[in-house]
């Protein structure tokens, strides 16, 4: 089941990259709080990976992210995880606590 995610650009180039479901965004957090404390399951793309995205994400909404456009997408959980690094790709966005 995909998650919906936001991304955006700033002005240096760097996307980043959030689920839409605050209660996701913290399934993933208190996973990454083990590897990085403080992190807030916000993904982070430097400009020179942006290609990245390309073939996670539709191709219209890869140029218009890439065009300076916000974009909201559905993702499968596991693209999403793996944008996160540090085994986020294993994270069941839908598990009960």
């Amino acid at each position: 089941m995909a998650i919906k995610i936001t991304f955006n650009v700033d002005s240096m180039g760097d996307i980043t990259g959030s689920p839409v479901s605050s209660r996701i965004q913290q399934v993933y957090a208190d996973h990454m709080q083990q590897f990085l404390p403080n992190d807030d399951g916000t993904a982070f793309l430097p400009e020179h990976h942006a290609a990245a995205l390309h073939g996670m994400i539709p191709d219209r909404k890869f140029r218009e992210l890439m065009d300076g456009w916000t974009v909201t997408v559905h993702m499968d959980p596991a693209d999403y995880g793996m944008l996160l690094g540090y085994d986020a790709y294993h994270v069941d966005p839908y598990a009960t606590k």
